[in-house]
């Protein structure tokens, strides 16, 4: 059986059970969304069910303000379905004035409609100004709202983390359990192609089979993958030609491609 088809578990009955285990296959990324690897028997790796299965859903937001000039457009009902750039300068020549009277009847006269205009229309406030009115806050003790909200980025590519306890308890396990971290190890490198280039690395299935009420996972690439051998103890397994005890194998995911609503209605 060539390494690509070679099939490993731990323990060696897993898939066997019944039990709840995870089945982990790796493939060529597709990038496709919602996508779900159909097994075809290639080579795949089945672990049992590690403790605290733990997936966390976020988005990006940004802040944005819109300023005097939203609030002048609010007020006055003004829809920004027809609004256009050309009538920045209109409100602010027209509202400008009037808007900076928070700031003091001197300040409005300091400021005539064709500054204003400037100001609000993007252009660039002089320093002198620019004192002037954080002065004029100062003193007076007010400045002007922003106006901020919350804008929708997009999803966040989400990270996924498996943790892996191995005793083996033959020589049979302690094979397969070198076997395992080979092929994590092998599978998130990158292949060299000439002396310029690599090719991708294998992206990853994560399957939770024989259960119900986890979401299913999309394809990932492996990010990290760290190995521990004999993390409590100095002991060998002298009749397997002294092996580590224990090996703790902790990897780590990352999404390919974000999700979203239709991926959720869809199992993700």
């Amino acid at each position: 059986m060539s390494e690509s088809a070679k099939i490993y578990r731990y323990p060696l009955s897993i898939d066997a059970s019944g039990a709840p285990y995870v089945m982990v296959t790796r493939h060529k990324a597709s990038y496709a969304a919602n996508s779900r690897v159909v097994m075809e028997g290639s080579g795949h790796c089945a672990l049992y069910m590690p403790m605290g299965i733990s997936i966390a859903d976020s988005m990006s937001y940004e802040t944005a303000a819109s300023g005097m000039i939203g609030g002048i457009m609010a007020e006055q009902g003004i829809s920004f379905d027809s609004f256009s750039a050309g009538d920045v300068g209109a409100i602010a020549t027209k509202h400008g004035p009037a808007a900076l009277g928070v700031l003091g009847a001197g300040m409005g006269k300091l400021m005539g409609g064709s500054m204003v205009a400037s100001i609000l229309g993007g252009g660039v406030l002089a320093e002198g100004v620019s004192q002037v009115i954080n002065e004029k806050k100062k003193t007076i003790q007010k400045t002007i709202n922003p106006r901020e909200f919350m804008l929708f980025k997009s999803p966040n590519l989400r990270s996924f983390s498996l943790r892996f306890r191995f005793i083996p308890d033959s020589s049979e396990e302690a094979d397969a359990v070198d076997g395992i971290v080979k092929w994590f190890r092998e599978g998130m490198y990158p292949k060299t192609d000439g002396v310029f280039a690599f090719d991708f690395p294998f992206a990853f299935q994560i399957q939770f089979m024989n259960l119900q009420g986890i979401p299913m996972v999309p394809e990932m690439f492996l990010e990290s993958a760290s190995t521990t051998w004999n993390p409590n103890s100095m002991s060998y397994l002298r009749d397997v030609n002294n092996r580590p005890v224990e090996l703790n194998l902790s990897l780590e995911f990352k999404e390919l491609m974000p999700l979203t609503r239709e991926s959720i209605q869809a199992g993700f």
